[in-house]
C-alpha cells in the first residue's frame, strides 16, 4: 500500500520529468524554427525553382570498380578504383554541374551535434544510413547546409534537399572518393 509520501515523491518525479521534456521539446522547436527546415506545402512550392533529380540519374552509369577490399568501408565492399581521365560521365549527368536542383534519400549525418546537423551524406536508400554502407560515389550526395545552419536529425525518415548541386569527381591517388556535392538551402521531410 503506497503512503501519502511515496504519491508525493511520484507526482514530484512526473513534474520534472514533464518539465524535462518540455526543455527537449522547446529546445527542439527553437533548432528547427532557425533552420532551412520546411514545410510539405513550401516544399511542394520550391520544385517549380529546384526541379528533381533521381539518383537513378545519379547513378546512371559504371563506376570502375577494384577487387581490392576497401577499408575505410567494409571488408566486403570494393572501392572506385581509376583515373581522372578514365571516368565517364553522361552527358545527362555533366549538364547538372552548378544548377539548382532538389533531391529525395536519407541522411546519414558527418557533423551534428546538438544544434543538428550541417552536413550529412544523402543516400537513396534507407539501408544505407541503417548500416552506414553508403555505395559507390555515384550513388550518394554530400550535403552541406548553407550559411552553417542546422536542421535536425531525420533518422530513418526521407527527406528532400533543394540547392545547387556541383558534380565534381575527387580523388585520392587512383580511388575515387566523391563525386556529388549539394550547397543546402532547405530540407523538406514527409510528415512535417
Amino acid at each position: 500500500m503506497a503512503t501519502s509520501t511515496d504519491d508525493a515523491g511520484m507526482r514530484r518525479v512526473r513534474a520534472a520529468a514533464g518539465a524535462a521534456m518540455i526543455v527537449v521539446a522547446m529546445s527542439g522547436w527553437s533548432v528547427a524554427a532557425q533552420s532551412p527546415l520546411v514545410s510539405l506545402e513550401r516544399a511542394s512550392a520550391l520544385k517549380a525553382t529546384y526541379p528533381f533529380v533521381r539518383f537513378l540519374t545519379l547513378a546512371s552509369f559504371d563506376v570502375p570498380v577494384s577487387d581490392e577490399p576497401d577499408p575505410l568501408r567494409s571488408p566486403h565492399a570494393s572501392r572506385a578504383m581509376g583515373r581522372p581521365d578514365t571516368l565517364a560521365l553522361p552527358a545527362s549527368v555533366v549538364a547538372l554541374h552548378g544548377t539548382r536542383a532538389s533531391v529525395r534519400g536519407y541522411m546519414l549525418p558527418i557533423d551534428v551535434n546538438g544544434n543538428g546537423v550541417a552536413s550529412f551524406i544523402l543516400t537513396s536508400s534507407i539501408d544505407s544510413c541503417h548500416w552506414g554502407m553508403i555505395g559507390l560515389p555515384n550513388e550518394w550526395i554530400l550535403v552541406t547546409l548553407a550559411g552553417g545552419q542546422r536542421v535536425p536529425f531525420l533518422q530513418f525518415q526521407p527527406v528532400t534537399v533543394f540547392g545547387r548541386l556541383a558534380v565534381e569527381p575527387s580523388w585520392r591517388g587512383s580511388t575515387l572518393t566523391g563525386l556529388y556535392q549539394l550547397s543546402a538551402e532547405f530540407v523538406s521531410a514527409d510528415g512535417l
